[in-house]
């Protein structure tokens, strides 16, 4: 199964990371102006899994900071 990591942009405009399980979900860009609500999708690689499988979150928020943040 196919891990996916992205940026999701909540109503009061702060980003959260987000994983998706599964089939790549369709990146709709649900607009605010001109500003997209998720980030483009990235495939998590076995790097970035724990010995469980499950994504590690601060390895994916470094490789792929959120949208506007200083790399």
């Amino acid at each position: 199964m196919k891990i996916w990591f992205c940026w999701e942009k909540s109503s009061t405009g702060r980003w959260s990371p987000v994983c998706y399980h599964g089939d790549q979900p369709v990146n709709e860009k649900v607009s605010d102006g001109d500003r997209p609500m998720r980030s483009p999708l990235y495939e998590v690689s076995t790097e970035c899994l724990d010995v469980d499988g499950n994504p590690q979150f601060g390895k994916l928020a470094l490789l792929f900071p959120a949208p506007g943040e200083a790399e």
